[in-house]
Order: C-alpha cells, then sequence, then structure tokens
C-alpha cells in the first residue's frame, strides 16, 4: 500500500507541475515543450511562488495547501490546450515499453528502500535541512536566524518543497522530494532526449540508464537530482529550439525561471547557470541574423531570471546587509593536507565510486562540446546550427562544472572529494544529457552519431556498475543509500536516528524548552533543532555552516542559550582539530570557528544561571550579551 500511495502522490504531483509549466508555456508565448520540460517549468515556478510566501510570512501549511489547489485547478484546465496525438507505432510502443520498464523499475525499487530512509546525515540533514521546513511551517518564513546556514549554503527553494511535504506527511518523508520525485523527472527528462532519435534502437532507454548507474554519492536530502533536472531542462530549451527560430533562446521566461530555481535551490549551481547563458548568449550573437534582437533575448532572460530569484534574495537581504558586530573574532586557518588531485584515479572514493569513472562521463562531454562546435561550423542550415551550439553550450557548461568545482575550487572550498560531490548534478543532468542529445547533430554518418551515445551509455554502465551493486546492496539491507556505508550499517547509528525521529525525543528538547520563558528568544545549538516550537520562541538555530558566515551574531537581549555539548554524534575537540587541519581552506575556516564558538559557550555557561543540565545538554541564562 505505500508504494501504490506513493505512485499515486508521484502521479498526481507530476501531473500538477506539468499543468503549471504548459500553463507557463501558453501564457508566455512560448514555444510548445515535451511535457517532462512542462514539468521542470512547473516545479520552478512553483519555486518562485514559495519565494512569494516566504517574503510574505503567510508560508504555513493552509497557504500551501491553497496553492496546490490553485496548481491543480491550473493543470486540470491545462488539458483543453493540450495536443494529444495517439498515433499506433510499433517502434514507438517497444521504445516506450523499453524506457518505462527502466523508470519503473529504479523508481520502485528507491520507494521501497528509500522512503521513508532508515537513516539520515547527524549532521547536515538534522542539525540543518530539518530544520528549515519546521522553521518555515511554524513560523510562515524561512527568515529568522543568522547563525543558520540558510541565506548562504541554500537560499531555501528545497526547505520550501520540504516544507510541502512535511505539511501532510511525517518528516522522514521530505527525503522524498529529491531521492524520488526529482530522481523520476530526471529519468523522464532523460527518457525524452532520446526518444525516437535512434530508431529502431530504443533510444529512449539511454537517459534513464546513465541516471540510474551514475553514483550520486548521496550524503544528504539537498538537491541532487531536482539540480541535474532542472540543469538538464535548461539544456533541453534551448538545444529543441524549432529550426525557425530566430535565437537560440526563444524560451526566454521558462528558461529564466530555470535558472532563478537552480540558484535558489543551491548557490553552487550558480555556475552552470553563468556558464550555460553566457555560452548560449555568445552563440546566439554569432549565428542570429538580428544581434539585436538576440541580445534583447537574452536581456529578457535576466530579467525574468532576476524576478525569480528576487524574493529568495529579499529574503535573506538584512543577513548580506549587516554590518554590527560578528559573532566572535576572526579565527586563524590552520594549513591542512588538501592532498593531491588525480582526476584518472582508480582508488575508491570515500563517498562511493572512483574519480575516473566521473572524469570519463566529463570526457564523453566534451567530446559531444568538439563534435557539436565542429558540426556548427560544417553545416550551412541554421537550424542545424542553432541546435549544435546549444548542445555545446549544455556540454561546455557541464565540463567547466566540473573543471571549476574539482580543479579550481577543491583546495578553497572542502577539498577535491568533497568538491567532487557538488559537481554530480552537473554530470547527471548537463553532461549526460548532452551525451544522448548527439543523436541529434549533424553529421556525414548518422549512424556514427547514433552510435557514440549507445557506446558511451555502455562505457558508463560498466564503470559504475560495481557502485551501483554496492549502493543497492546496501539499500536492500539497510534502507539507505548514503554514502556513509560503514556508519549505515552500524545498528547503533540506525537507533539513533530512530529515537531522533521518535516521540520521546521531542518531548525531551520540548521539556528543555519549557523552562524558557514563552516568546523569549532561544539560541540553540543542538543536533535535532527541528524538535524544537519555533511557535512558542524566537529560535536562533545555530549549525556549523551558520556560525561561519559573514553576518553570524547574535541579536541584542537573548539571554537564553539550549547547548549539546555532549553526546553520540556531537562533535568532540579533537573531532573539530582534525577537520581545521583537513582538506579545504573552507572546511577548515568552518571547523575553527565552530571549535571557537562551542569555547565560548562553555565560558559562558561558567558565569551563567545554569537551568537545567543532563550530561549531555545545558540550559542556561547570561547576564549580558552572549
Amino acid at each position: 500500500m505505500t508504494i501504490l500511495f506513493a505512485v499515486f502522490i508521484l502521479v498526481i504531483v507530476s501531473f500538477v507541475l506539468w499543468g503549471v509549466g504548459s500553463a507557463v508555456v501558453r501564457w508566455s508565448n512560448s514555444r510548445p515543450v515535451s511535457w517532462p520540460l512542462s514539468i521542470a517549468i512547473g516545479l520552478a515556478a512553483t519555486i518562485f511562488i514559495g519565494g512569494l510566501l516566504n517574503v510574505a510570512h503567510i508560508a504555513y501549511a493552509p497557504a500551501l495547501w491553497a496553492l496546490g489547489a490553485m496548481e491543480l485547478a491550473v493543470a486540470m484546465l491545462e488539458i483543453s490546450h493540450a495536443h494529444l496525438k495517439f498515433q499506433y507505432d510499433p517502434g514507438a510502443g517497444l521504445e516506450l515499453a523499453s524506457a518505462a520498464l527502466v523508470i519503473a523499475l529504479v523508481i520502485l525499487f528507491a520507494i521501497s528502500t528509500q522512503l521513508p530512509p532508515k537513516t539520515f546525515n547527524s549532521h547536515d540533514d538534522f542539525q540543518k535541512y530539518f530544520a528549515h521546513p519546521v522553521r518555515m511551517l511554524e513560523t510562515g518564513t524561512l527568515s529568522g536566524s543568522p547563525l543558520s546556514s540558510l541565506g548562504s549554503e541554500t537560499l531555501g527553494g528545497q526547505a520550501f518543497l520540504h516544507g510541502v511535504v512535511l505539511s501532510a506527511f511525517p518528516i522522514a518523508y521530505i527525503n522524498g522530494v529529491d531521492a524520488i520525485f526529482g530522481l523520476l523527472a530526471l529519468m523522464l527528462l532523460a527518457a525524452s532526449a532520446g526518444w525516437r532519435r535512434f530508431a529502431p534502437f530504443p533510444g529512449a532507454v539511454l537517459g534513464p540508464l546513465l541516471v540510474a548507474m551514475i553514483n550520486p554519492q548521496y550524503t544528504n536530502i539537498s538537491p541532487i537530482y531536482l539540480g541535474g533536472f532542472l540543469m538538464a531542462a535548461a539544456v533541453m530549451l534551448v538545444a529543441d529550439a524549432p529550426q525557425e527560430a530566430e535565437s537560440p533562446l526563444p524560451s526566454s521566461l521558462p528558461l529564466a525561471l530555470i535558472y532563478a530555481a537552480l540558484v535558489a535551490l543551491k548557490p553552487t549551481f550558480a555556475i552552470f547557470v553563468l556558464f550555460h547563458f553566457a555560452i548560449s548568449v555568445i552563440t546566439a550573437s554569432l549565428i542570429s541574423e538580428s544581434r539585436r534582437r538576440a541580445l534583447a533575448s537574452a536581456a529578457r532572460v535576466i530579467a525574468f531570471a532576476a524576478v525569480g530569484l528576487a524574493p529568495w534574495l529579499l529574503l535573506h537581504l538584512h543577513l548580506y546587509f549587516y554590518s554590527g558586530r560578528g559573532l566572535l573574532p576572526s579565527q586563524p586557518t590552520l594549513k591542512g593536507n588538501d592532498g593531491t588531485l588525480n582526476l584518472f584515479s582508480t582508488r575508491t572514493l570515500f563517498y562511493g565510486a572512483s574519480f575516473i569513472d566521473y572524469t570519463a562521463v566529463v570526457i564523453l562531454a566534451a567530446v559531444v562540446a568538439l563534435t557539436a562546435l565542429l558540426s556548427s561550423r560544417s553545416t550551412s542550415d541554421p537550424g542545424a546550427r542553432r541546435r549544435s551550439l546549444a548542445i555545446f553550450a549544455g556540454a561546455t557548461s557541464g565540463v567547466l562544472g566540473y573543471v571549476v568545482l574539482v580543479v579550481f575550487l577543491g583546495k578553497i572550498l572542502n577539498g577535491y572529494e568533497g568538491c567532487l560531490r557538488y559537481s554530480v548534478p552537473y554530470i547527471l543532468g548537463a553532461c549526460a544529457i548532452s551525451i544522448v542529445l548527439a543523436a541529434i547533430l549533424p553529421s556525414s554518418g548518422k549512424t556514427i552519431s547514433k552510435l557514440f551515445p549507445v557506446l558511451a551509455t555502455l562505457v558508463v554502465c560498466v564503470l559504475f556498475l560495481p557502485s551501483l551493486v554496492t549502493r543497492y546492496s546496501q539499500a536492500v539491507r539497510f534502507g539507505s543509500v548514503l554514502a556513509f556505508g560503514p556508519l549505515v550499517q552500524s545498528p547503533q547509528y540506525a537507533a539513533y536516528n530512530q529515537f531522533c525521529l521518535s516521540p520521546p525525543a521531542k518531548q525531551y528538547i520540548l521539556a528543555l524548552q519549557d523552562k524558557v520563558p514563552p516568546g523569549a528568544p532561544l539560541v540553540a545549538w543542538i543536533n535535532t533543532p527541528y524538535l524544537l516550537d519555533y511557535r512558542r520562541n524566537e529560535i536562533l538555530d545555530a549549525d556549523t555552516v551558520g556560525l561561519s558566515t559573514r553576518w553570524a551574531h547574535v541579536p541584542e537581549g537573548v539571554r537564553y542559550v539550549l547547548w549539546q555539548y555532549a553526546g553520540e554524534e556531537v562533535p568532540t575537540s579533537g573531532d573539530y582539530a582534525i577537520k581545521a587541519s583537513g582538506p579545504g581552506e573552507m572546511e577548515r575556516g568552518i571547523a575553527a570557528r565552530d571549535l571557537a564558538f562551542a569555547n565560548h559557550l562553555s565560558d559562558s555557561a561558567q558565569s551563567a544561571q545554569v537551568i537545567a543540565t543532563d550530561g549531555q545538554f545545558v540550559l542556561f541564562r547570561v547576564p549580558g550579551h552572549i
């Protein structure tokens, strides 16, 4: 019954987003798009509306339900405008059945093993991502704590989607936003990229196979598949432009909404947006008969994207312009061991698979980019040139994203292996989709252009097969695909996760909060801030990333602190010391700041009024500023 209900919800959500996206396309007089692309546009439009609700401080559950009802009504009305064609074609039927079988097997497996998963990331998920939608539903907005990672690591787009799920289901099910729906949406779009382009071979299976095989290095509930889905949608919006289009950027509003949604989900996705937009604009100005028209189209994309992103930036504007006293003096960053980068290493990574596996996908995408560029120069057909340069833009954006994140930002952020995780959406979206789209490149030998994606998919399957077996075996045995294999397999860790999601855990945290006067602001640095009541008190929940931001501070008048200083999954001073000398300059800086704040709270507690303590938690009241 759980599987059937989950499938029903997926169908309804997909239908609603299709209707919204189709309406946006029609209202903006953009060219018609495939239904998976409509789902992407509908998702982007919904994220924009979510930003508006948060800015207005009305993102409560009833508002989300009202939004869902309105979007369902739009989808129902949009059916009358849909152009449905029913024409029997044995080849199309075989291709549809093949793709549907692959997608169904993967999604049903994901539902049965990960909805909800038995274990989460006790640091990223419990300390950060779980608290965000709870705050939104209980206060009407994601704006709130200057000690949180909201506004830096994420603008809140993913938290809004999590909030939609949390408004109707237990919190553990928010994992389904990306691990289930995001995976399904990306596979559907990847299937449409190969649809009827390899006949008689069922090319629609290539994209889903690539998505299923590539190890996502899942470490938390952040947008991996959703990021890849929107990147792939941006590539296909430009690549599928009709031959008579005057510019490779004919769908200004849909493309802009997708760009804005990507940044709202995760700011690191801005690298893709910048590369893809810049390359598309440059190629548009080169091949358009009217350069002014092409630049005008680009200007519209910029304007619409700015409007689409504005609510999420306004939400955190007070943080960006903060100029008061910081939380702590700047902490010296130690010189760490960043290691050496070997993009062709066959060593199994901590998060799964090997560097050479991902590099191989990027190299295949680079081959597509080069071929597309050469094809654009060798053809005299304007439509073929546009498609070639659009594929060039998509493939190049994925390749450059990988290079920038891993090669150039590896030492600056959190190490080469950590930044490889950040690049996975680029590989799943821009790189994989471009490999499939290589089939439509003009070439002297159509057989060669169609053979390359098939062979490339085969190579990817062979490379990632060992990690796929490991991932799926772990899912079957332990109910989670988290990349922390040894931790996931620990009965003690599973029990800890179960407790953190249980009513007794919530009752214990609320009992501590009840000792704080109602309405009094409370600084909370605990492993499970999502168990707090954000309506009773103004919660300034702190997390490791939020503490290291420029604007991290405790406002005047805050006297109460709830700190979890010991216990399971609570970092020790030794843990901070290890991270402070590990890979990644940013990661070392975060560890140094976290240790300094822990020491600061320890010193503050010595001279404060201790209200409650149990050996793990301490609740105290300071006489002055924290």
